[in-house]
C-alpha cells in the first residue's frame, strides 16, 4: 500500500464582516462596528470589531442591549453577498499558490490544496507565513493553519 501526502492551508478571516462594513462605508478600521442577523424578528450580534468587543459588545447579544452599552457603535446587517464576493476574489487571487481553492463562506475562510506546489514557495509553513503577512499588510485579520494529511494512515498532523 502506497502512502501519499496531501498538504492543505486554511485561511480564516475572523473579523471579515466588520472589516467589510468599514470598507463599504468609508469608516476608519479601528471604530466600533457590530454586525447583526435577524433571528425570529430579533436583531442579534453575530460579529463585532475588536474595539466593539473591548467596549463590552458580545456575540449573541441583542442590538438593543449593545446600543445601551455602546451608543457610538455602528450597526450593520450581515451582508452574505459581500462576504461571498470578497472570499471569491481572494480565492481567485490565491491561484498564485495553487489552482485548487475552496471557499468556506459560512466560516469566513478559504481552503488551499497546496499538494505538489508548496515547495515552490519554500514549503507549507513558508507559504502559510507569506499568506498571513500579505493579509496583515492590507489590515485584514486572519489566522492561517497548515496540515499534512497522510492518506494511507488516515492521520492528520497540524504544523
Amino acid at each position: 500500500m502506497s502512502s501519499s501526502t496531501n498538504e492543505f492551508i486554511y485561511m480564516w478571516f475572523y473579523d471579515l464582516p466588520p472589516w467589510l462594513a468599514c470598507q463599504q462605508q468609508g469608516w476608519a478600521p479601528d471604530i466600533a462596528v457590530a454586525i447583526y442577523r435577524i433571528i425570529n424578528t430579533r436583531q442579534v450580534i453575530c460579529h463585532a470589531s475588536a474595539s466593539a468587543k473591548k467596549a463590552g459588545i458580545m456575540i449573541h447579544m441583542s442590538v438593543a442591549d449593545a446600543q445601551a452599552i455602546l451608543p457610538i457603535c455602528h450597526f450593520r446587517e450581515y451582508d452574505d453577498i459581500a462576504v461571498k464576493n470578497w472570499l471569491s476574489r481572494v480565492g481567485e487571487w490565491a491561484w498564485r499558490y495553487t489552482p485548487i481553492v475552496g471557499i468556506d463562506s459560512d466560516s469566513l475562510g478559504i481552503w488551499l490544496n497546496v499538494t505538489g506546489a508548496s515547495h515552490l514557495g519554500g514549503g507549507i509553513k513558508a507559504v502559510c507565513n507569506r499568506l498571513h503577512t500579505e493579509f496583515n499588510q492590507i489590515k485584514v485579520s486572519s489566522n492561517c493553519s497548515c496540515t499534512h494529511l497522510w492518506s494511507s494512515l488516515g492521520f492528520c498532523a497540524f504544523l
